[in-house]
C-alpha cells in the first residue's frame, strides 16, 4: 500500500495550516479488493497496529479535577485582591473587619498560595491526562509536561484572575457533568 500526497503549486505553506484556503490535498490510496481492510505490509493482523495501552482519563474524575482548579483557582484570585486592597485607601475598612490583623491574615494566605498553585496544577495534569499519556509510554515525561504547561497557560488566559465568568460557567458545567454521570439510574 502506498499513499501519494499532492499539493498544488501554491498550497499554503507550515505556520499557515489553520487558515481558510482553497487548496486541499489530495491522498491516494490503492486498496487491495481482495481485502476488507488496508494492512500495512509487513502486518500480520490488523489489532497489531493499534498500541495496546491507550490512555483513558474518567469523563467523572476529568470533570471533578477541573472543578478543584476553578475553586483553586478562585482561591488565589481572593488572596490577590486582598493583597492589593489591604493597601488602598480601603484598607482602614478592611483593617477594621479583621480586627487590624489583615496583614497577618494577607501572609497567611500568601504563605499558602504555593501550595494551592500545587494542587491546582496536579489536578489540571490529571484532568488533560498527563499522567495516562506518561503511563501508556505514548509521550515520555518530558513531552507530557511541556504539552501540558502549554494547555496549562491556555487554561490560565481563559479561566484565571479577572475571567471569574468563565471560570463560573466551567465549574457550573463541571458540576453538572458529575452529577449527570454519577445519577443513580432508575
Amino acid at each position: 500500500m502506498t499513499a501519494v500526497l499532492r499539493h498544488e503549486a501554491d498550497a499554503p505553506t507550515q505556520g499557515h495550516m489553520f487558515e481558510v484556503s482553497p487548496h486541499s490535498p489530495r491522498v491516494e490510496i490503492p486498496v487491495d479488493p481482495a481485502s476488507q481492510l488496508a494492512v500495512p505490509a509487513g502486518v500480520e493482523h490488523a489489532d497489531s497496529v493499534m498500541p495496546e495501552i491507550v490512555p483513558v482519563v474518567g469523563l467523572v474524575d476529568r470533570a471533578r479535577d477541573l472543578k478543584l482548579v476553578t475553586d483553586k483557582l478562585a482561591k488565589l484570585n481572593k488572596i490577590r485582591g486582598l493583597g492589593e486592597a489591604v493597601e488602598t485607601r480601603r484598607a482602614e475598612k478592611i483593617h477594621s473587619q479583621y480586627d487590624g490583623d489583615a496583614h497577618e491574615i494577607l501572609y497567611q494566605a500568601e504563605a499558602q498560595t504555593k501550595r494551592r498553585t500545587k494542587e491546582a496544577k496536579e489536578a489540571f495534569a490529571r484532568a488533560t491526562g498527563m499522567y495516562a499519556m506518561i503511563e501508556s509510554g505514548l509521550m515520555t515525561e518530558e513531552e507530557a509536561k511541556l504539552s501540558t504547561q502549554r494547555d496549562w497557560m491556555d487554561f490560565l488566559a481563559q479561566y484565571a484572575d479577572a475571567n471569574q465568568p468563565n471560570r463560573l460557567a466551567l465549574r457550573r458545567q463541571q458540576d453538572k457533568l458529575v452529577k449527570t454521570l454519577t445519577k443513580p439510574t432508575r
